[in-house]
């Protein structure tokens, strides 16, 4: 559902849903989809962030730091690509 969120949210929601109701009829929010997306990306920014402070502190090899971003990248590139 966060990933049907994410595209609804960034390119607008389908005029029928695939059980033919409107988007509003199927319970579809678009500020509620707007929020959990924006939450979820929060929750990964401070991830990196805090990781970028371990890693500034010594006390990270680095390796995590990178690999959340890219795994948040990939997460942003995967809604605007995949409906």
């Amino acid at each position: 559902m966060a990933l049907k969120c994410a595209y609804w949210s960034l390119f607008g929601a389908p005029a029928l849903s695939t059980n033919h109701q409107s988007p509003e009829e199927s319970g579809f929010v678009e500020d509620d989809c707007e929020d959990e997306v924006l939450d979820h990306l929060l929750e990964r920014i401070e991830e990196v962030e805090a990781r970028q402070k371990r890693l500034r502190r010594g006390e990270d090899d680095g390796k995590l730091a990178l690999g959340s971003m890219v795994s948040c990248h990939g997460e942003l590139t995967k809604t605007t690509r995949q409906p």
